[in-house]
């Protein structure tokens, strides 16, 4: 029988057995090593998924700590100059402290990322095979039920009998086999989730130490700079003049004019009228109209300049619809949209981490 015939004939045997028709062999150890296989490969993906996002996740949090001191750097006014140098410093820090993130990120990759996924893929080989031994299971019943219709014949009209306890034995044989190798893998798979558990602790524990090493080295230079700012909790005491004192009270301007008056200080200021907008305008006007009577069309406005960033460090499409790039790259931001924004390189569009890129 061709695979298209096998196909249908096992389609038709299972619609057979939903409706009680047909026998159904129950393998509830078949059925126990696919579910534990299930539960095992669960674990181990969002462990993958997880360790993904650790580097990115340290690399994001020293990238904030370096906006917030940039947008507190361009608070300070011009007669603070030692303070916007120390938050320079301590930038500049910060951003030493990062470059450790690539060496951590590099060792997590290749040591741990790489080679869990190649061990997850034996999980999914797994689970063709239990599809495969699903169909062999059908095709072993449909078989045996077949011996039986003929087996219930009269001994004359048990024509076709010998060739169907022949396929019964094959397909028999085909789901014995492959069941009892598919139980085998699964216990020993599973079981050696602690010879792949132990070497990603330990990589994680030391590629981690040898940044916090790395962070350590720097930040003593952080620790000298931050003596120079008073280190205590922000005083929220009001700065602007009092709501009962405000000139927004017309009582308080009446009293405060009248005092003005008695001390002889009181001059009331002047300020231009919207006059000078309307000569302004009348020219503007008598300028397009000779413009436009001499035949020359006014000049086109500018083309709206598009925003574009340079990438910082180097990133790898995680899903689909984000964008790939390296360090240096060049992106056109088309949208922002939270964390992520969508821009355009080399013609290909995507979503990207803004904190992975900086303005031109």
């Amino acid at each position: 029988m061709s695979g298209i015939g096998e196909a249908f004939g096992r389609k038709f045997y299972q619609i057979k057995t939903h409706v009680g028709a047909g026998q159904k062999t129950m393998d509830s150890d078949v059925q126990y090593a696919k579910n534990k296989l299930s539960e095992s490969y669960k674990k181990f993906k969002n462990i993958l998924e997880v360790i993904k996002k650790l580097a990115p996740t340290i690399h994001a949090t020293n990238l904030m700590q370096v906006e917030v001191l940039t947008s507190l750097g361009d608070c300070v006014v011009n007669n603070s100059p030692e303070t916007k140098s120390d938050i320079d410093s301590i930038i500049s820090t910060f951003q030493k402290i990062d470059e450790g993130v690539n060496t951590y990120e590099t060792r997590v990759e290749s040591d741990i990322i790489v080679p869990l996924k190649t061990y997850m893929e034996q999980f999914k080989i797994m689970e063709k095979r239990f599809e495969i031994c699903h169909n062999r299971r059908v095709d072993m019943d449909r078989y045996h039920d077949s011996v039986l219709s003929i087996s219930k014949k009269p001994p004359g009209k048990q024509s076709g009998l010998a060739e169907a306890q022949n396929k019964y034995n094959v397909a028999r044989d085909l789901y014995n086999y492959l069941r009892n190798e598919i139980i085998a893998d699964v216990e020993k798979l599973t079981s050696s989730a602690d010879e792949v558990v132990s070497p990603i602790c330990g990589t994680l524990i030391v590629s981690y130490t040898d940044y916090l090493n790395h962070l350590n080295n720097y930040w003593g230079e952080a620790s000298e700079v931050s003596s120079n700012f008073r280190i205590c909790a922000l005083d929220p005491a009001p700065i602007i003049t009092p709501g009962e004192s405000s000139m927004v009270i017309d009582a308080n301007v009446f009293s405060k004019k009248s005092s003005d008056v008695m001390d002889g200080t009181y001059e009331p200021s002047e300020f231009e009228n919207s006059g000078s907008s309307t000569t302004t305008s009348t020219t503007t006007s008598v300028k397009t109209t000779v413009s436009t009577s001499s035949g020359k069309r006014p000049p086109p406005p500018p083309p709206t300049r598009k925003e574009q960033v340079r990438c910082e460090y180097e990133y790898q499409a995680q899903e689909e619809g984000e964008l790939s790039f390296k360090e240096g790259d060049i992106i056109t931001v088309l949208k922002k949209e939270g964390d992520w924004w969508l821009g355009e390189l080399k013609g290909q569009q995507g979503y990207f981490p803004y904190n992975y890129v900086c303005p031109l």
